[in-house]
C-alpha cells in the first residue's frame, strides 16, 4: 500500500514519516493513531527493505518529539530506520529482534514472496 493509505499516515509526526516513505510500499504494519500510539512498518523500495518504529504521546510531558526543532526530529527519524540492502539482510534481522509474531509472520510471507521473485529474477 502506499504510505498515504497507511494508518501511519494518521499518526502524529507523519509528515516526517511521509518525507522517508512516500514514495516507499508499505509491506506490512503495525500502527495506532489515536492522541497517543506508535508507528511500526516495514517498507519496500526497488529491491531494498526498511523497518521504521517510534511512539509519541499527547503533550510535551508523554511525547518526546513535541519540543524538538522540526530539523532534529528529521535527523532523528532518517537515523532511526534499519536498512536492508535485500531481503536476506531483512530475514537476518528479523531472526535477530523479538518484535512479535505478526512482524515474524509477515517477514517470512515477505521473505518467501521475494525469494521466489529473486529466483526468477523478477524485481
Amino acid at each position: 500500500m502506499k504510505f498515504s493509505d497507511s494508518v501511519s499516515a494518521k499518526c502524529r509526526w507523519s509528515e516526517y514519516t511521509e518525507e522517508l516513505f512516500g514514495d516507499w510500499d508499505i509491506i506490512w504494519e503495525e500502527s495506532e493513531a489515536d492522541y497517543q500510539g506508535k508507528v511500526n512498518l516495514l517498507a519496500h523500495k526497488e529491491g531494498k527493505f526498511a523497518y521504521f518504529s517510534y511512539e509519541y504521546g499527547s503533550c510535551g510531558g508523554c511525547d518526546p518529539w513535541e519540543d524538538m526543532p522540526e530539523e532534529k526530529i528529521r535527523a532523528y527519524f532518517a537515523k532511526m530506520i534499519e536498512h536492508f540492502e535485500d531481503v536476506q539482510a531483512l530475514q537476518k534481522f528479523a531472526d535477530k529482534v523479538h518484535y512479535g509474531k505478526s512482524f515474524e509472520q509477515a517477514v517470512a510471507e515477505i521473505s518467501k514472496k521475494f525469494l521466489t521473485k529473486e529466483a526468477k529474477n523478477d524485481y
